[in-house]
Parts: structure tokens; C-alpha cells; sequence
């Protein structure tokens, strides 16, 4: 893919490249004819003026070709970030609340479509080390999901070093539903099999889509 990229940027701008130089022909022509006319020395300055200016005009345009594949690499990387996060946060917001921003839950201790207590506000305010959040924010969806993230990638880290491995979406769901050591709690099992039906029937229906 990324050689098709390269090779779709480099000549989609060859013609550019291939147009400027018969331009510089054509002017180098035309003064040499003017030169001729007027009987003065004709010499190979111009063209090789001319030709200079070519290539600076070739190294910008490959070095655009260059920075336009990097862009794309480095957006190909975010929007893979971005999916991993949001596959685990869509599936656990169907599970907690399936979508209900207003949704109350454990006696009134648990809000919004992640189902955010107070103390796991208090947690991720104390991991940034100021007051990001507020206990209405709970109902702001754009913001739980934004708690959910520090929450479970702290705690993944915390886990990461204890364990010496790295952190899995089942890993992740039993932190968000157990705290910083749910995902040794035996209770955050029957949660981790919710969410990960939720996940295989999430993959299921994109790939429905994809071969549609």
C-alpha cells in the first residue's frame, strides 16, 4: 500500500516536472535564436541556468511527494489509535447504558453512558493533577469518553509494569468495571464475557457492511 502511495505521488507529479523542463527548453531556444539574430556569443550559460533551476524545482516537488506519504502514514496510525479506542468504548457504553446519556444507575452513584462514579472523577483529576472534570461532566458524553481513556490507559500502564505485559481490551473492560485491580477480580469476569460479546457482534456487523 505504501509503495502504491509512493509511486501514485511520484508521477501524478512527473508530468509537472516533465512540463517545467520542456518550458526551460523552449525559453533556452528562444534566447539562443535572439542571441544568434543580434550576433552575440552563444554559450551553454543559459541552458545550464535553465537546468539548474529544474532541479530545485524537482527537489521541491519530490520532497512535497515525500512529506505527502509521511502525512499519510502518520494519519494512518491516529485513525488506528482511534478505532482501538473506540471499538472497547462503544462496546462498553452499549453494556453500561446502551447509549443513555442521562442513564442513573447504582442507587444514583453511577451517570451517564459509561456509568461514571464520583470516585473515579476524583481519580482521573488526580492522575492529571488538576481539576479537568466535574461530577456533571458524567452526563457529557464526549467527556466520559475522554474519562474513560486516562482512566484505563493509567491503570493499563500500572498493570503493564506489575505484570510485564501489555494490556488487552479485557484488561482494559475489567479496570473501567473492578478499579486499578479489576482485572484480577473474579466479579469483572462476568462483565469482560458482556463486552466482548458486544465487540464480536460490533466486528460481525462491519463486516456485513464491508461486504455489502
Amino acid at each position: 500500500m505504501l509503495n502504491m502511495l509512493k509511486n501514485k505521488a511520484f508521477y501524478s507529479n512527473f508530468s509537472l516536472i516533465f512540463a517545467v523542463f520542456l518550458v526551460m527548453l523552449l525559453i533556452n531556444g528562444i534566447s539562443v535564436r535572439k542571441a544568434q539574430a543580434i550576433n552575440w556569443p552563444v554559450n551553454n550559460t543559459c541552458f545550464i541556468e535553465n537546468i539548474n533551476i529544474v532541479k530545485a524545482i524537482c527537489g521541491l516537488v519530490l520532497t512535497e511527494t515525500e512529506r505527502t506519504v509521511n502525512n499519510h502514514q502518520s494519519n494512518d496510525r491516529s485513525q488506528t489509535v482511534k478505532d482501538q479506542w473506540e471499538d472497547l468504548i462503544n462496546a462498553c457504553i452499549e453494556v453500561e447504558s446502551e447509549g443513555n446519556s442521562q442513564a442513573v444507575g447504582d442507587y444514583g452513584q453511577a451517570i451517564g453512558i459509561l456509568q461514571i462514579w464520583k470516585i473515579t472523577i476524583d481519580d482521573v483529576n488526580r492522575i492529571l493533577g488538576y481539576q479537568a472534570y466535574s461530577y456533571d461532566d458524567r452526563y457529557n458524553p464526549e467527556k466520559s469518553k475522554e474519562i474513560f481513556k486516562i482512566y484505563v490507559d493509567f491503570y493499563g500502564e500500572v498493570y503493564q509494569r506489575q505484570t510485564g505485559l501489555a494490556p488487552t481490551d479485557e484488561i482494559y473492560a475489567r479496570i473501567w468495571n473492578g478499579g486499578p485491580k479489576g482485572w484480577r477480580k473474579i466479579s469483572t469476569g462476568h462483565y469482560w464475557y458482556k463486552v466482548d460479546r458486544q465487540l464480536k457482534s460490533q466486528a460481525e456487523e462491519l463486516d456485513k457492511l464491508a461486504k455489502n
